[in-house]
């Protein structure tokens, strides 16, 4: 069976048969737990850090954020994973004072710090390529390959990675990682925890503005501000570190040259950060001699939303059996501003949406103050399209390659416009997005607060055997709080019941995961109904388990960002039955009272939330453009033109697969293969390209050293024929080095044969 190209990382198309030693999830968690317990400890050594972080930060979340910081920024990454390194962690104290270590090391360091400040922290075994199907595998020691730490704060669940380097910002925007699955390293663990997270922040925000000048022959400004966050902003934060402010800010000037005419430095590159959010910030602007581009009509000028573009790509192969790899979770804005010198031009408002499997687009034209405004905001939907989709998908990522272009054009006799659509490549949108989301974040944080202040102040009524609230405050309260207030009611519940029958249950984890407890919830009211009323009064247990199943499937459809919205209104209503009949068992009437008043801090938090019912459901992890190879017909013509022009790549001979390690522009760096010939070329520092072009009859072989992780490039060494050799650096996205190779070594083979 052939394996189709760009597929997931986590699909297999092969039939494998598995062997373990291990029978359940529990026994592989009893086997690692005293490996790591023996190496976690909180000697002077970690109490004195620990002082030190707690002198500086009061709040627990800044704690566990400085922990994270000291743990990534103070330990080098170094993986000895050989004999008892391959599963033993080493002691933390040992692993602090080496500063280094691999990621149990680091892992050990983390908890170990945490435990010093009184914060509980587990280890978490992950797999990095199995991801989500990891659940279908048998339990196994050997089918993870890394280990990350795990935490609860506040009620939310943390995943922190200690081998991260470059991440920024506080607990709650720190980006986390999702591996699919994890085992958590704790007692009574028996069973992988889901790792999934709604996705909320915006993974990069373009905002492009084009001052132009009155006539066509002043040059018009380019001012351009990149925002990064999450691992978008590791990424570029790694690349500044180890190539330098200078370079990046090369890179991308000879990056905008590709396709603006003219182009010269106005101001420096300048670059900011967050603290609080961690994004990082990058600003240019230049000057553009040659704005206009001559038509028979007059002159014309094209603007492009490239990111968005370059994420909903063309598959290499298009007839397949396997799914094709997409990026997700991925939300990207778009802003390109027009700022007209010259009076007279003239714009419709316009709104277009493409709503599909696959992702959301939505396109806003506004014409103000003889300004322009272009906004564009796109997310995916799914991190994968089915095989049998690709013919949909491919008709869908046409309409939005038209979406995402927008013409002008600017007549030669007089100043009048007209607006077209056309197509091209993939950019960002909606500035004020990012404004949205920080405060949705700061108002989540509030919410956990009013939580906290109401649990403070342990009001008890004797007469109520449950937490009672009135109907109408559940449901009007439950979706403006976006759910969760459904979860709170039933923590209260559950604890309500613990307190009453002196019980063992968990109510935090029973609120945190009400749509599993529906139905045990609503097993103990009944129960409650028979002793006092000597019947069912709450519903018939058909009912219930009717519901159940709905909860449940809501549950997984709130999951599905196309149907979130509409979930979190409906929600609330299958709660009812259980919600009206505690509303009813409060005799005294006292507690419905005192919990359905509604109270100024619950007012603005739903105010707050109630715009966010409107605006679907956002997500994260962008890759970089470039980072893929690529197949040739997927360059662009002035790319082409680049090489042939510069004798890279051969004259007659069109280019098979492609792949730059620059930063933005493939000038600087490139190489792959033609039918008959391999190549490479790159920038010496003295700005001059030096290259290789060899016939695969002069090549004897490659030798191959794939890089380890997603991140890493993986390395091919071209030995020819007459001894010399040069190198390859390819990327490992969706193991397309693997493709490479195998087309180089094919094509190798075949010029021996002949």
């Amino acid at each position: 069976m052939e394996q189709n190209s760009q597929t997931p990382t986590w699909y297999d198309p092969y039939t494998q048969v598995y062997f373990s030693e291990f029978d359940d999830w529990g026994q592989v968690v009893n086997w690692a737990y005293p490996l790591y317990q023996s190496a976690i400890e909180t000697p002077s050594s970690i109490l004195d850090i620990a002082e030190e972080i707690k002198a500086k930060h009061t709040k627990t979340s800044d704690k566990i954020a400085a922990a994270l910081r000291f743990s990534q920024d103070e330990v080098r990454y170094l993986g000895l994973e050989m004999g008892t390194n391959s599963h033993q962690p080493t002691s933390a104290s040992e692993t602090l004072s080496l500063r280094y270590g691999d990621c149990k090391d680091k892992t050990v360091l983390l908890i170990s710090l945490l435990k010093a400040m009184d914060i509980e922290a587990f280890p978490a075994l992950v797999d990095t390529e199995e991801t989500k199907r990891l659940k279908e595998l048998p339990p196994s020691a050997s089918v993870f390959n890394h280990v990350i730490v795990t935490l609860k704060q506040n009620g939310e669940r943390y995943w922190l990675d200690p081998t991260v380097s470059y991440q920024r910002g506080t607990l709650e925007y720190l980006e986390q990682p999702d591996y699919g699955y994890a085992l958590i390293i704790d007692k009574g663990e028996s069973a992988l925890t889901s790792m999934a997270q709604k996705p909320v922040h915006t993974n990069v925000s373009v905002e492009d503005n084009f001052f132009i000048a009155e006539k066509v022959s002043e040059p018009s400004r380019f001012e351009t501000q990149y925002t990064y966050a999450e691992f978008e902003a590791i990424n570029r934060r790694s690349n500044i570190a180890s190539s330098g402010l200078n370079s990046v800010a090369k890179s991308y000037f000879e990056y905008y040259q590709g396709f603006l005419t003219g182009l010269s430095i106005n101001e420096a590159m300048t670059i900011s950060e967050q603290e609080q959010t961690g994004k990082l910030i990058t600003k240019e602007s230049y000057l553009i001699s040659q704005f206009w581009e001559k038509t028979d009509e007059g002159y014309e000028a094209s603007f492009y939303a490239n990111e968005i573009q370059n994420s909903v790509y063309e598959p290499k192969q298009v007839n397949r059996t396997g799914p094709l790899y997409f990026d997700y979770p991925n939300i990207i804005n778009t802003t390109i501003k027009l700022h007209f010198a010259e009076k007279g031009w003239g714009f419709d408002s316009d709104q277009e949406e493409i709503d599909n499997d696959y992702f959301n687009l939505k396109t806003t034209t506004e014409f103000n103050d003889n300004v322009l405004t272009l906004s564009y905001d796109y997310y995916a939907k799914q991190d994968h399209i089915k095989a049998d989709q690709i013919d949909d998908y491919l008709a869908q990522r046409k309409k939005l390659i038209s979406a995402t272009h927008y013409s002008i054009l600017k007549y030669a006799k007089a100043s009048e416009t007209t607006q077209t659509s056309a197509d091209v490549l993939d950019s960002l949108g909606y500035s004020w997005l990012k404004y949205v989301l920080a405060g949705y974040i700061l108002v989540l944080i509030f919410f956990f607060a009013d939580w906290r202040l109401e649990s403070a102040k342990k009001v008890k009524f004797e007469d109520s055997p449950f937490y009672a609230v009135s109907v109408s405050k559940f449901i009007i309260y439950s979706i403006l709080s976006l759910g969760i207030f459904v979860n709170y009611w039933s923590y209260r519940n559950f604890k309500a019941i613990k307190e009453r029958d002196n019980s063992s249950i968990m109510p935090i984890a029973r609120g945190i995961f009400a749509f599993v407890w529906y139905y045990p919830l609503y097993l103990a009211l009944a129960e409650h109904s028979q002793q006092q009323l000597n019947k069912n009064r709450v519903m018939p247990n058909w009912t219930a388990l009717t519901l159940w199943l709905m909860v449940l499937a809501s549950a997984f459809a709130y999951r599905m960002d196309e149907y979130a919205t509409i979930v979190i209104c409906i929600m609330p209503f299958l709660w009812l039955p259980l919600v009206s009949y505690i509303e009813q068992t409060d005799t005294s009437k006292e507690a419905l009272h005192h919990n359905s008043h509604w109270r100024i801090r619950q007012y603005l938090i739903s105010l707050t939330f109630a715009p966010l019912l409107f605006l679907g459901v956002l997500q994260e992890v962008n890759i970089l453009p470039n980072a893929a190879i690529i197949k040739g017909d997927s360059l662009w013509s002035y790319q082409v033109h680049f090489l042939k022009r510069n004798r890279l790549t051969p004259e007659n001979e069109e280019i098979l697969y492609f792949y730059s390690d620059a930063v933005f522009d493939y000038r600087e760096d490139g190489n792959g293969i033609t039918e008959n010939y391999i190549f490479s070329y790159y920038k010496n520092d003295d700005g001059k390209l030096e290259s290789d072009l060899s016939h695969f009859k002069d090549i004897e072989k490659i030798e191959t050293t794939y890089g380890k992780t997603k991140l890493d490039n993986t390395s091919i060494k071209v030995i020819k024929t007459d001894g010399s050799d040069f190198l390859l650096i390819v990327g490992r996205l969706n193991k397309q080095d693997k493709v490479l190779v195998e087309q180089i070594n094919l094509r190798i083979t075949a010029n021996k044969v002949r």
